[in-house]
């Protein structure tokens, strides 16, 4: 596993801590700071021995003595990158100064004037086209005053796979202002108001694999499988009647997304290997 890692001070750093009725450090997450040290110090340890196996106190002391500054744990910085994708089609166009509605109050509970959070808008039918990238508008009064006056694309057919694929090569990227590299949480959230016209398949699961975490609203007219598929996990999937009835859901995804800060914390530099004393056959 050692091997799959970039061990550096401003990269991944490594912890191996061996256990059985008491932990015992190896050594922290600032002990060695090549990939070659680690690698190393690994290929000489000694099995510990000792019983009983107390998981328990193991996972308190790692947590109390390993997961800390002193020991070489980085902090994960607040905040997140959230990029709206908005179904912009002929379909919507009754329903999408509703869609404005809801981008609007997230963003005024999102942290934008001191640059924790930031924020993107796309809309899309048949191509989709960038309302503002996520490095444009450092201000949440500036953002708002584009969503409000936001106006509608219009067209057909809807491509929601082509709109996916299109965020996670032109917005979720460092040029576009996306901080995904320095680990701060990468959020799309989609309102989508029918079914696609292309797959959602291979765009969908490349955004989960880059550590995207979509959320896919819909409403009655779209295809609820096609949600769950581009949603990061079942829960992410919301429904309403009409576009006019987010307001319904607005605290369930306000929720959702305060919790990506405190639990999320996608491609983490920090890496913590437990090693129990009975796991492995050490000779």
């Amino acid at each position: 596993m050692v091997d799959k890692f970039s061990v550096d001070e401003n990269k991944d750093r490594i912890s191996v801590v061996q256990y059985s009725r008491q932990p015992s450090v190896e050594f922290f997450l600032n002990t060695y700071k090549t990939q070659q040290k680690v690698a190393d110090n690994v290929r000489i340890m000694r099995h510990k021995g000792g019983r009983p196996l107390n998981t328990g106190a193991a996972l308190q002391y790692i947590k109390d003595n390993v997961f800390t500054a002193s020991s070489g744990m980085k902090r994960k910085p607040k905040g997140r990158d959230v990029v709206f994708l908005l179904d912009g089609s002929d379909g919507t166009r009754t329903g999408f100064s509703a869609m404005q509605d809801f981008v609007k109050r997230v963003v005024e509970r999102l942290s934008v004037d001191d640059n924790k959070d930031r924020v993107s808008v796309v809309q899309y039918s048949r191509d989709p086209a960038v309302q503002f990238y996520l490095n444009t508008y450092a201000t949440k009064v500036e953002i708002l005053d584009i969503v409000r006056g936001l106006k509608h694309k219009g067209g057909r057919p809807l491509n929601t796979g082509a709109a996916l694929h299109y965020v996670k090569d032109n917005v979720f990227t460092v040029s576009a202002g996306s901080r995904r590299l320095e680990g701060v949480p990468q959020v799309l959230i989609l309102l989508s108001g029918g079914r696609s016209s292309d797959s959602v398949d291979a765009p969908a699961s490349a955004l989960k694999q880059l550590g995207v975490l979509t959320f896919a609203i819909g409403t009655k007219r779209s295809d609820s499988k096609e949600l769950q598929k581009i949603s990061h996990d079942a829960n992410s999937a919301l429904s309403v009647s009409d576009f006019t009835d987010l307001q319904h859901i607005q605290q369930q995804l306000q929720s959702s997304l305060e919790a990506v800060v405190i639990d999320i914390l996608p491609e983490s530099p920090t890496i913590f290997g437990m090693l129990t004393s009975t796991a492995f056959g050490w000779p």
